[in-house]
């Protein structure tokens, strides 16, 4: 699919105005950013019925597995970008959903690859999609004939443990958490770019691996690649967390 400026009454897509944030050191601040991707997708699961009672009727959340994201141009700070996302229709267990900014001329300057799965609300397992995926095919009737973005498939992100180093020692605090009662998604960017200091990289990866809870204490740590570097974070267990890649 292209990266196109949708018409207002294609229930197709989502679009809301985005003016980047940046942190103290001049970076752009990717978890706001990410935050603002998930407050367009929950004005856009409403329009399709699979918010909020969706999710009551079924017993079931939204879980976000893995995102990447990549960078076209620079974000720019002062200007105003549209951000852009959109559905796929699931697998049986998974579901794929893009986010796209445009700048002020309509071309596009980043995108987002992100692998969703529903979660049983009772048991904490993972339940087939079988009831999203009738769901929004009465929304959207040819649902199934959308094209991603790009055809890349989110995999494990691929790491050693070797040459680790200590870099950080994080709590859970109540503004972290959503409504699922977890640390929300985004503030493991937050985290992560409280270790990563460089805003140069072309493109970012989250794998989401054990959810974390209020005052949970996690230790973060950080490895240098050859064109890349990895954080991760693990609770106190020595149960990994998360793993972030940013690449240059």
């Amino acid at each position: 699919m292209e990266m196109i400026f949708p018409k207002n009454d294609d229930l197709h897509f989502q679009t809301i105005e985005y003016r980047p944030l940046f942190l103290e050191d001049g970076s752009l601040d990717i978890a706001d950013m990410l935050m603002q991707f998930q407050n367009a997708c929950s004005l856009q699961i409403e329009k399709l019925n699979i918010g909020e009672e969706f999710k009551r009727i079924n017993s079931v959340f939204y879980v976000l597995c893995r995102l990447k994201g990549y960078f076209l141009h620079k974000i720019q700070p002062g200007k105003s970008y549209t951000l852009v996302t959109y559905p796929m229709q699931a697998s049986t267990l998974q579901m794929y959903r893009y986010m796209y900014l445009l700048d002020e001329e309509k071309k596009p300057v980043f995108y987002l690859i992100t692998l969703w799965v529903l979660i049983d609300q009772n048991t904490r397992r993972l339940k087939p999609t079988k009831v999203f995926q009738n769901k929004l095919r009465e929304s959207l009737p040819d649902i199934d004939e959308v094209t991603p973005i790009s055809d890349e498939r989110l995999v494990v992100i691929d790491y050693s443990e070797e040459e680790l180093k200590e870099a950080l020692h994080y709590q859970v605090s109540e503004d972290d958490l959503d409504t699922n009662g977890h640390m929300n998604n985004t503030k493991y960017m937050k985290v992560a770019q409280m270790v990563e200091k460089r805003d140069d990289f072309k493109s970012f990866e989250i794998n989401f691996e054990k959810e974390c809870f209020l005052t949970e204490k996690l230790t973060v740590y950080k490895k240098e690649e050859q064109g890349s570097s990895i954080i991760i974070g693990k609770k106190e267990n020595e149960t990994l967390s998360f793993v972030v890649k940013f690449t240059y």
